[in-house]
C-alpha cells in the first residue's frame, strides 16, 4: 500500500506538469493561428480525462476556429454535461450557432440563460444579434436594455445602430456618430458614417 501511495505521489506532479505543457504549447500554436496542432497538444488529455470540463471547453473553441462546427458542438456539450450549471459552453455554442446562420437554436439557448441572468453580457448580445435580420425592434430593445448598464458599450452602441438602420435611419446617424466620437478608430461606423451622415 505504501509502495503505491509513493508512485501516486511522484506520479501526480509528473501529470500536472504534463498538464501545464499541453495547455502552454495548445496556446502557442493557437497565437500562430495554428488551430489543429492546438488541438492536437490536448488530445492525450482528452484521452485520460475525457470529461474534463475546461479541456472539452478549449477544444471547443478551437474546432470551432478551424470550422469543425459538429466536432465543437459535440465538445461544447459534453463541457456542459459536465457543468451544467455554466454558461461558458452554452454561449460557445450560441456563438456558433450565430456564426452559422441558426439564429432559432442562438436564441433558445440565450433566452434560457437571459431567464437566469437578464443582464448577462454575452447572451444578450447573441440575442440581439440574432434578432437583426427578422426583430429589429427587439434588437433594439436589447441594446437599449444593455445601454442602461454599459452606456459607452461599443458592442451594444453598434447593436443599437444597426438595429436603427433599419427602422430609423437619423437615429442610426446619430448613434454611429456617437460612437466615433467614443472610439474615432472604429470601422463600421466610420463607414457607415461615410456613406449616410456627411460632412461631419
Amino acid at each position: 500500500m505504501r509502495s503505491i501511495m509513493l508512485l501516486i505521489m511522484v506520479m501526480l506532479p509528473l501529470f500536472a506538469t504534463n498538464v501545464k505543457k499541453a495547455y502552454q504549447e495548445s496556446y502557442r500554436y493557437e497565437k500562430m493561428q495554428d488551430y489543429k496542432d492546438a488541438m492536437k497538444a490536448l488530445e492525450p488529455l482528452l484521452r485520460i480525462n475525457p470529461d474534463n470540463y475546461t479541456l472539452n471547453l478549449r477544444l471547443g473553441w478551437l474546432a470551432f476556429l478551424q470550422g469543425r462546427y459538429q466536432d465543437a458542438i459535440h465538445y461544447y456539450k459534453r463541457a456542459s454535461m459536465v457543468a451544467p450549471k455554466s454558461f461558458e459552453p452554452k454561449l460557445g455554442l450560441a456563438r456558433l450557432y450565430l456564426h452559422i446562420g441558426e439564429y432559432r437554436h442562438t436564441l433558445t439557448i440565450t433566452d434560457a440563460i437571459i431567464k437566469q441572468d437578464y443582464y448577462n453580457y454575452y447572451a444578450n448580445y447573441y440575442a440581439g444579434l440574432a434578432m437583426l435580420a427578422t426583430k429589429s425592434k427587439k434588437s433594439q430593445a436589447i441594446a437599449r436594455k444593455m445601454l442602461e448598464r454599459y452606456p459607452t458599450d461599443r458592442l451594444f452602441l453598434k447593436l443599437l445602430g444597426r438595429a436603427l438602420a433599419q427602422t430609423d435611419p437619423a437615429a442610426a446617424k446619430s448613434v454611429y456618430l456617437h460612437v466615433l466620437i467614443l472610439y474615432p478608430t472604429d470601422v463600421e461606423a466610420k463607414e457607415f458614417c461615410d456613406a449616410h451622415c456627411g460632412a461631419r
